[in-house]
């Protein structure tokens, strides 16, 4: 056996290469595995499987058979060649099985099949018999139309043929695989000759074969009959139902521009369709007919109809089309059903107009909203900047002071007063902004009864104390503008002129008139440069979080990692003035 094997896939490996007609001796000489009776112009099958004394199905149709399976059919001459199917056009192989459709006496012979993946080779005899020299007695019909909730029965066809002749009992198949009775299925009955329906169910649709054994002197024939059995309706009784567009419907178009009419149509059920539907207009003389009919797109339902979907082409849409009107006509066997349309300009849509004004304005709120609150929280948005991304100004400018503090000094300066009170000036520049600056943000400032030793030349060394500090504080009030100390200011703006250092920060302690006698470069600063005004009367200021100091810190320079004041404390302050 092993050897036959060997011998047969050799041979085949050989042809494969070659292409040409080879003998399969393996399977050609050996007896047949299979030998069937059929009978001519009917539909016929026959699979490559070994023979089973109870086969559970006679036909696979799987996939996986297409490229496994080949067929062969041997000559007069004892050759055998691979069937060509694209001349042999009643032949199909599908899956493990060769399907005939009209099998003739020519069709009758010997075949052989192979499967690679099982190693399987057989030798099949096919005898096609003429119906009357079979004495065959109303064959019958072997596609059938059985209507669905009727009754009906299947009668095994070849039963009538060679009535005299020993047989096995029939077997039934439905769709390949072996039919038993179902329990759950009262309406079927599945007899020795026949099947009987007592109810049609749509499942029932399929193909059936009735099989069984004829013995004839030593030989045993396989005779089958196959029926293919369609459950239908009974032919519709309604004309057609358009489902879409609506009788007497406005369809908007744009001037110019092409347009497809669509009618969407179902049909019922018909053994022999007649349906039909197309586009009509209803004043031809104006434009001509320049409808450019498509052919129609079929939804099948099957047993409840089809649905069709037909349209119709206007290249370009014109004024006259606005003018006609528009005939979807669909006919069946029953009768007519028609609606008609009309082309009207399309407008503006104002849920979508409406929509979109709505968006506009909300977008456009939201960005006044969020550029309202940038306005207003800039200088905010601008320090959290600072705490994260900005790099520390202060590092490497040989500068020994954040800020210069100059102010107005009283005569009456008490330290009995309290938080709740209101300052006075010299309080607000000695004790509140160290308070805050220093303590809370790390800031180094210069105060000069806190920080400087008197001494030298007081009005030229505090022009190089200024240039030591990278900001220069001024606390202004009627005091600070018509004291002597506004010398300090003009000093300062005066640096600020010759090398932009430092940077001056006013605040506004209290309102005051500029005098008349006020230098020129003083009056220029005022209005220059920004000034912050001290609100500490409205019970803000003094927090540290308040809009002022943060106005304050964002003009003091950028320290990513501020020194506390205990800190720099021990320090050494400047010895002198000319220090």
């Amino acid at each position: 056996m092993e050897l036959t094997f060997i011998v047969f896939w050799t041979i085949v490996l050989v042809n494969d290469v070659k292409g040409i007609a080879f003998p399969l001796s393996g399977c050609s000489e050996s007896e047949p595995d299979w030998r069937y009776h059929a009978f001519n112009e009917e539909n016929y099958f026959f699979q490559c499987a070994l023979p089973s004394s109870n086969p559970k199905n006679i036909f696979n149709t799987s996939s996986s058979y297409n490229k496994d399976v080949e067929w062969f059919r041997v000559q007069e001459d004892k050759s055998v060649v691979r069937i060509d199917f694209t001349r042999d056009t009643n032949l199909t192989p599908q899956g493990n099985s060769l399907w005939f459709s009209q099998i003739g006496i020519k069709d009758s012979g010997t075949y052989i099949c192979t499967v690679r993946k099982e190693l399987l080779c057989l030798k099949i005899i096919l005898d096609v018999k003429e119906k009357i020299s079979a004495n065959c007695a109303n064959f019958g019909e072997t596609k059938l139309y059985f209507f669905i909730g009727a009754g009906n029965s299947l009668y095994c066809p070849s039963l009538n043929c060679y009535k005299d002749t020993q047989r096995s009992s029939v077997k039934w198949y439905k769709d390949g695989n072996l039919m038993v009775p179902d329990k759950n299925r009262y309406s079927l009955e599945i007899k020795e000759k026949e099947i009987v329906w007592n109810e049609i169910y749509e499942t029932d649709s399929g193909i059936y074969a009735c099989d069984y054994i004829q013995f004839h002197k030593t030989d045993r024939w396989l005779v089958r009959s196959v029926v293919i059995i369609q459950a239908i309706v009974r032919d519709t009784v309604h004309k057609p139902v358009i489902l879409d567009p609506t009788d007497g419907q406005n369809q908007e178009v744009e001037l110019g521009k092409p347009f497809d009419l669509k009618c969407k149509v179902m049909f019922g059920f018909e053994m022999k369709p007649t349906a039909f539907v197309t586009w009509l207009r209803g004043n031809l003389s104006l434009t001509g007919d320049r409808l450019q009919q498509e052919n129609s797109k079929i939804d099948d339902r099957k047993l409840y109809g089809n649905e069709y979907v037909h349209k119709a082409k206007l290249e370009k849409v014109t004024e006259n089309d606005l003018q006609d009107t528009f005939i979807c006509s669909a006919r069946n066997s029953v009768g007519n059903s028609s609606v008609t349309v009309k082309l009207v300009k399309k407008s503006i849509d104002r849920v979508v107009l409406i929509y979109i004004l709505c968006i506009t304005i909300a977008l456009l709120l939201a960005t006044f909203i969020a550029s309202g609150l940038i306005y207003v929280y800039w200088i905010e948005i601008i320090l959290l900047f600072r705490n994260y991304i900005s790099t520390d100004e202060t590092v490497g400018d040989s500068k020994e002071f954040d800020a210069f503090v100059s102010y107005a000094k009283t005569n009456s300066y008490s330290i009995e007063h309290s938080m709740s009170e209101n300052y006075t000036e010299e309080e607000f520049a000695v004790k509140l902004l160290p308070e805050i600056l220093e303590d809370k943000y790390g800031y180094k400032l210069c105060l000069l009864e806190r920080d400087i030793i008197p001494g030298g030349a007081y009005v030229e060394d505090i022009a190089r104390i200024i240039k030591r500090s990278r900001r220069a504080i001024f606390v202004l009030s009627p005091a600070y503008i018509n004291d002597p100390i506004l010398f300090e200011l003009q000093t300062a703006v005066k640096c600020t002129l010759e090398d932009d250092s430092p940077k001056l920060i006013l605040i506004k302690f209290k309102t005051f008139q500029e005098p008349k006698s006020l230098p020129h470069v003083i009056k220029r600063a005022l209005k220059v440069v920004p000034t912050i005004p001290w609100k500490e009367k409205y019970g803000t200021s003094t927090s540290s979080a308040s809009r002022f100091w943060n106005k304050i810190r964002y003009h003091m320079p950028i320290k990513k990692s501020p020194v506390s004041k205990d800190k720099y404390s021990c320090l050494p302050k400047c010895s002198s003035l000319s220090h």
